[in-house]
């Protein structure tokens, strides 16, 4: 056989078994992996600054007994308690007499709840309002007011009512004497004592008792923390009627990152904007500052600037970190015209690039600054306002 018809026969022989492949089919399964969901992370720079909210709290007596001979003889019942909640003349009246002289183990004492006070709280005002009525022959009456921290008592003598059986209210100030801390306030006990100038009586008489209406104890405290927010609107660095010299206070202003994922740097640089007073003062030689910002913002000196966490001590004018004894270029506003001073001016031209602030749980970088208008400052800048806007920028 002529072997070119041969290679066609063995040609046609291929393509027919691979042909006849094709008629046999193979088992598959598949399965698939679902929920594949990317989420970007976040970075949430915030600014805080302090504030500062005061709260005042009125107590009433939360426990009370009337005392002789050193002995509980008496523990005032919640109807008891609930006559001295309010100023109504439904009065709480002693279950004994008092005697024709003060007794130190004879008297009516009050003790109140408990206040959770916050760790930033300072106590402003601390003040104790009695509403009571003596018996006819009642003449004198003092208190007894426990001093936890002196570890005594401190009597304080108060004013009897002209009138019998009829409502009289006094406020005495506690913090004048002394108790004046959280401690104290929470350990504070109150003895009323009274007495008349009679023979004392083996049986008690109304002429010789009080009847109490009103026991109220007040404190106010402050309470200065860090709010917190997107940006600051209330200002940090002012100067009213400000003239070449003047410098403002220390501001401080504090960051976190409230974000996902952490950061690697914050950028601090500035803008600002002048407006020209109106009407135009005439010793002002240049009534266009507003047009040339700039020309104001060389004269406004940075004369401190520190950024500061756990991790970081850095001054902002020359770059010296005194926690890892670092220095670097980016730290530091460049003094960009070498006449020693450091301006606004020459922080919008070289934005400081500093460490990220420290993202764990209740630890807090802040940013501490003054600012002052350059004694060299002329003429140029009489009247005008000069507003400026701190820039801070959280980035990876």
């Amino acid at each position: 056989m002529d072997r070119k018809v041969l290679a066609a026969f063995l040609v046609v022989g291929l393509v027919a078994i691979m042909a006849g492949a094709g008629l046999y089919a193979l088992f598959s399964d598949t399965e698939t992996s679902t929920g594949n969901i990317f989420t970007a992370g976040t970075l949430d720079l915030k600014t805080g600054q302090i504030g500062v909210s005061t709260s005042t709290i009125d107590l009433n007596p939360r426990l009370g007994s009337c005392e002789v001979d050193g002995k509980k003889s008496y523990n005032l019942t919640s109807d008891d308690l609930n006559k001295l909640g309010s100023s109504d003349d439904i009065r709480y009246e002693t279950q004994y007499d008092w005697k024709k002289n003060y007794e130190d183990n004879r008297y009516l004492e009050f003790l109140f709840p408990t206040i959770t006070f916050p760790s930033e709280a300072t106590i402003t005002d601390v003040k104790l309002t009695l509403e009571w009525a003596r018996g006819e022959e009642i003449d004198k009456a003092r208190l007894l007011i426990w001093d936890h921290t002196a570890g005594t008592w401190k009597t304080q003598n108060l004013t009897v009512p002209t009138e019998h059986d009829k409502d009289f209210s006094e406020t005495i100030d506690l913090k004048a004497l002394g108790i004046d801390t959280a401690t104290d306030i929470n350990n504070l006990k109150i003895r009323f004592q009274a007495h008349h100038p009679t023979d004392d009586s083996d049986d008690p008489l109304p002429k010789h008792k009080t009847s109490h209406d009103l026991v109220k104890l007040t404190v106010t405290y402050i309470e200065t923390a860090k709010v917190w927010s997107d940006g600051i609107t209330t200002a940090i660095w002012t100067l009213s009627n400000m003239k070449p010299g003047d410098e403002t206070p220390t501001g401080s202003v504090f960051f976190k990152n409230f974000g996902s994922i952490a950061s690697n740097t914050l950028e601090i640089t500035c803008s600002y904007t002048v407006n020209e007073e109106t009407p135009q003062t005439e010793s002002d030689t240049d009534p266009h500052t507003d047009q040339h910002p700039d020309e104001m913002a060389k004269y406004m000196i940075i004369t401190m600037m520190y950024y500061r966490n756990d991790q970081v001590n850095i001054n902002c004018l020359t770059g010296y970190d005194s926690y890892s004894g670092q220095t670097k270029d980016e730290w530091k506003v460049n003094d960009a015209n070498h006449d020693g001073k450091i301006s606004l001016y020459e922080l919008k031209l070289n934005p400081l690039i500093l460490p990220s602030p420290d993202t764990q749980p209740n630890k807090i970088t802040q940013l501490d600054m003054r600012i002052k208008f350059d004694e060299d400052a002329g003429n140029d800048f009489q009247g005008d306002t000069f507003n400026l806007t701190m820039i801070f920028t959280l980035k990876q």
